[in-house]
């Protein structure tokens, strides 16, 4: 049977009790603690955003599951091939988009006509398309667990009507306009994911390696065409959950446009403020400028938080499914598929490519392996009562990639290994047959520029397009 998962490194599982994961787990809960990093906090939800189209994990077997689960026992619910399936479905009767088949675009629900103060803001299709209950009609519902990224959402479909909208060379059916959207979507959103995403989150020296000089870096890369590793999906990729703020100003209308991350939840499928509304007022909608910083701004207005061995909010109980603490369930997961340690993976690698441990002047990647004072130095979260000593030599690799950006940048980007493992699986998928990427490659000519697209550039010209309706 072959499998939707692998693991990279073939080495013995982190084999943790249930209580020293909880006491690990609730110690991490940072409970709203502050912090700014220089990045623009929409990359946090980029990051979601392309997490969800390459990943949705399911057991065969039911809780708990058995130490070190063999792959076969897990199935990846979505592609992993960044095929923006999120969006545009799976081809499956139930797992489809909502489309108005004559024009080619994506259908979007009106918000509610809204009242701020003296202002009158008019209803616009500003919201995801939604079922008679309000769930969103998506084929990838964990899309709108949150008002964010269920807006980041509406932003590619809206890219994608824009781009129905440019004139042709010859009449075209809504299906033809469809198919060459969705294509020229596809680049432009892997062009965001290799020259902006990553390039924003990578140490530095591995971005230059994997992107810059298109060096593979870790055994096998050609195989992440194929199953997506575990070390991915349960520990790297994760590392924006430590991003998250408590609060953030999603818009310009006063009290308003100032949201918790509870108020967020609410805000989408399910939520408690979207259901009593009986839909997305108009006020609620997000204002990119936010999120995205406008090119002649050096100022960040809502700056993500540092990675930390802390996660920095919390959502009232009663507006989230699994109650559950969030960095105990990412430990839990973890230790249960049985990861090796992140100790462990970085002797494998160092192992296998010593010159990593050098110094990035040398050509190295920096790689070393962080006794826990440093990589814990800030917060002593190991140091709780209850979290057992050896810990800190045999740590969960998703905490260990935390505490590693921390210490390597204060938390504004990953370290060399959360770099490694992230990096590397993205851009196995994405690595042309040539095996160099070439940015022209990810060229597009929207708005008469041609150029690689950034998401400010996706924003600017939904705006500009909207703005000619």
């Amino acid at each position: 049977m072959v499998s939707d998962y692998r693991r990279l490194f073939d080495l013995e599982a982190l084999k943790l009790d249930e209580l020293s994961l909880a006491v690990l787990g609730t110690a991490m809960d940072g409970g709203g603690r502050s912090g700014n990093v220089t990045l623009d906090a929409g990359y946090v939800y980029l990051g979601q955003f392309i997490s969800h189209d390459l990943t949705k994990l399911r057991r065969s077997e039911p809780l708990p599951v058995r130490h070190g689960a063999s792959e076969e026992e897990l199935q990846n619910l979505v592609t992993s091939s960044l095929d923006l399936d999120c969006v545009y479905g799976s081809g499956e009767e139930d797992n489809n988009p909502v489309v108005d088949w004559d024009t080619g675009k994506f259908v979007l629900r009106e918000t509610i006509a809204s009242t701020v103060g003296d202002m009158h803001l008019k209803a616009t299709s500003s919201d995801l398309p939604r079922r008679e209950n309000l769930e969103a009609w998506i084929p990838d519902i964990r899309n709108d667990d949150n008002l964010i990224t269920a807006q980041l959402h509406v932003l590619f479909l809206k890219l994608h009507n824009s781009i129905t909208d440019r004139p042709a060379q010859e009449p075209l059916v809504g299906s033809a306009k469809y198919d060459n959207a969705q294509k020229e979507v596809s680049k432009i959103f892997h062009g965001i994911v290799l020259y902006d995403y990553l390039k924003q989150v990578l140490h530095e020296p591995v971005y230059e390696a994997l992107i810059e000089r298109s060096e593979p870096l870790l055994p096998d890369e050609d195989d992440f065409k194929g199953p997506l590793p575990l070390e991915f999906s349960l520990a790297a990729g994760r590392f924006g959950h430590s991003m998250v703020r408590a609060n953030y100003r999603i818009n310009d209308y006063g009290i308003d446009g100032i949201k918790s991350i509870t108020e967020l939840f609410a805000l989408s499928s399910g939520g408690s403020r979207l259901q009593r509304d009986g839909g997305l007022q108009q006020k609620f909608v997000v204002d990119w400028d936010f999120f995205f910083r406008p090119n002649n701004e050096e100022s960040i207005r809502n700056p993500a938080r540092p990675i930390d061995s802390f996660i920095g909010f919390q959502v009232r109980a009663d507006e989230i499914s699994d109650k559950t603490n969030l960095a105990a369930r990412n430990l839990k997961r973890a230790n249960e598929l049985g990861l090796a340690s992140a100790q462990a993976i970085i002797d494998a690698i160092l192992e296998a490519y010593p010159e990593y441990g050098e110094n990035a002047s040398n050509g190295g990647l920096g790689l070393r392996k962080l006794a826990a004072w440093e990589f814990d130095e800030d917060f002593n979260v190991l140091d709780e009562p209850g979290i057992s000593e050896s810990l800190k030599s045999a740590t969960p690799l998703w905490f260990y990639i935390l505490g590693e950006a921390n210490y390597y940048s204060g938390g504004r980007r990953l370290g060399p290994l959360g770099s490694l493992l992230l990096g590397s699986a993205i851009v196995g998928i994405l690595r042309p047959p040539q095996g160099k990427f070439e940015p022209s490659s990810f060229i597009s000519s929207l708005g008469g520029e041609e150029k690689v697209f950034t998401m400010r550039d996706v924003i600017d010209y939904v705006r500009s397009n909207e703005e000619k309706q």
